[in-house]
């Protein structure tokens, strides 16, 4: 995550993630103990608001999934809509144009699509996911002054990228700051306004 005026997001996520991926390591099980032991290790080592976050919605994903031997379109969309239950049932007051908006319009545009191959979900999860952070700016004022994205928005489009590259076999691409940023708005919202971290 590139630093932007948005507390410890990036540090909180990157954090919480590698945790779980770390516990993995040599873990060979079924889909389903591997979501137990990354979940466990995630609710154990989560950071910040952004890493609560996504332990909730990794419990969930995962919940839903259950004993699937492997990962389709269906219990992909499954695991997006209960994560993203999971994510809004634990806050006390989400707020539009941060990882909350990700989930809400991935679930949305997905229960529109009919069942296709995993990869093509995951391209178009990709295509959603990036529509939706670029509105981010619009939906939160301080992002907007700021001219940045949702770092934590931002961290979990990467995730879902992370997942596309290693499903498909394709190397990680580079990614350039400059490509997330938006032409500032000082005059948008309250000025007093913090930044969710």
């Amino acid at each position: 995550m590139f630093p932007v005026p948005d507390g410890d997001t990036g540090a909180n996520m990157t954090s919480t993630l590698a945790s779980g991926i770390e516990t993995l390591k040599g873990y060979d099980k079924s889909f389903k103990d591997i979501g137990i032991h990354f979940n466990e290790e995630l609710n154990r080592c989560s950071r910040g608001n952004s890493g609560f976050i996504l332990a909730r919605f990794f419990h969930g994903f995962f919940e839903a999934i259950g004993d699937a031997g492997d990962l389709t379109s269906t219990g992909f969309l499954q695991g997006i809509s209960n994560g993203s239950y999971h994510v809004n049932g634990a806050l006390f007051s989400p707020v539009e144009g941060t990882m909350i908006s990700i989930l809400s319009a991935l679930r949305s545009a997905l229960l529109k699509v009919k069942p296709v191959e995993m990869s093509q979900t995951l391209k178009l999860t990709d295509t959603i996911c990036t529509e939706a952070l670029f509105k981010t700016p619009k939906q939160l004022p301080v992002l907007a002054r700021a001219g940045v994205v949702d770092s934590g928005a931002l961290g979990l489009v990467f995730i879902f990228r992370g997942m596309l590259a290693a499903f498909t076999g394709s190397e990680p691409v580079k990614e350039e700051e400059s490509d997330y940023r938006v032409e500032p708005d000082p005059d948008s919202g309250d000025a007093e306004e913090e930044l969710p971290e």
